[in-house]
């Protein structure tokens, strides 16, 4: 998947990308903060939604009809009030460490309720002048005579279900910023082991980048992690898979970093075989030097003081003076 000079590979792409191509990695590192980041929390939402309840609970609510049709059509007519506790039918089940027992025609003794709800963990329990609820180990009793003016029946319950939702919502909210912090957190983990990848491939690569290629290097691990999730399938260690593969893909994207480096050095060397032994005057600066020869002789004139100047073979071999640099005229007499 190569990409034309100037073009880029949407989210979408790179995501198929990181997780089949790592020759690709490198490109990724061109990516602006705000893309990277966009990628993090596109991964972060795939996973939430492949590990969280949410789709069960929307099934739940617009399929089944949720926890409003369960109360009106499921729940039996009661009320609870301070002239005693109604239920419309008696419920009886115990199942294990649970037990439902609603009969409101019944008095019974606070000691025999206790007696009765000791050797399970979740109770429900009511009578016609109190109710007990179990859970945990904790148990909570209502008497009659205790609600005062209040009277609770099933419009009283379907009135606290906008605030059901509401606290399901912020719950889903809290495990989807869990997941975003635990995510990122992890690409930091993985990142400082990618240091020392980063010195055994020679990858020139800084610790920001570094962490770049280990947050895409998460794509394919944390949708597999997901899967499993939704699945219900547990796997041995597979932390150690989870972050053994991200690696792997780090380092074949630092190997291919380190080549691509190589290559710009390599082809950088082809512009200098030798420095400047060939400038682009000639094969010198000033060919034999415009001295070259010695600027004084024996007379202090000889050999001339210019023998091979920028104007000719000699500075003085044919002047508009007729005379060379020696001190002789062209006649070959002295000059006075």
């Amino acid at each position: 998947m190569e990409l034309q000079e100037g073009k880029r590979m949407n989210v979408f792409r790179e995501m198929i990308a990181s997780m089949f191509q790592p020759a690709a990695y490198p490109e990724f590192l061109k990516n602006k903060k705000g893309k990277i980041f966009g990628y993090g929390i596109l991964l972060v939402t795939f996973y939430f939604l492949l590990s969280s309840p949410l789709f069960s609970m929307l099934s739940f609510q617009f399929v089944d009809g949720g926890f409003g049709r369960i109360i009106q059509e499921e729940l039996p007519d009661f009320e609870l009030s301070s002239d005693g506790f109604w239920i419309e039918e008696s419920v009886y089940q115990a199942a294990g460490g649970t037990l439902l027992y609603l009969d409101t025609d019944e008095n019974w003794e606070q000691g025999e309720v206790e007696d009765v709800i000791r050797g399970y963990d979740t109770v429900i329990f009511m009578d016609s002048q109190k109710l007990y609820i179990k859970s945990e180990g904790q148990t909570m009793h209502i008497f009659c005579n205790e609600l005062g003016n209040d009277v609770f029946d099933k419009d009283s319950i379907m009135k606290f279900m906008p605030l059901v939702y509401l606290i399901m919502f912020l719950v889903l909210l809290l495990y989807y910023i869990g997941v975003a912090l635990t995510f990122f957190f992890g690409v930091l983990v993985v990142s400082l082991a990618g240091m020392i990848l980063a010195s055994i491939t020679k990858a020139p690569l800084s610790f920001g980048r570094i962490y770049i290629l280990a947050l895409y290097g998460r794509t394919l691990p944390l949708l597999i992690k997901g899967i499993l999730r939704m699945a219900s399938v547990h796997i041995p260690m597979f932390w150690v898979l989870n972050f053994g593969a991200t690696l792997l893909y780090m380092f074949f994207a630092m190997k291919r970093l380190a080549q691509q480096e190589q290559q710009f050095w390599g082809m950088a060397a082809g512009y200098d075989p030798g420095g400047y032994s060939q400038n682009p005057y000639g094969q010198s600066s000033y060919g034999q030097g415009g001295y070259n020869q010695g600027s004084y002789g024996p007379d202090g004139y000889s050999q001339g003081s210019y023998s091979q100047n920028p104007y000719g073979q000699g500075s003085g071999s044919s002047n508009p003076y007729g005379q060379d640099g020696s001190g002789q005229d062209s006649s070959g007499e002295p000059r006075l």
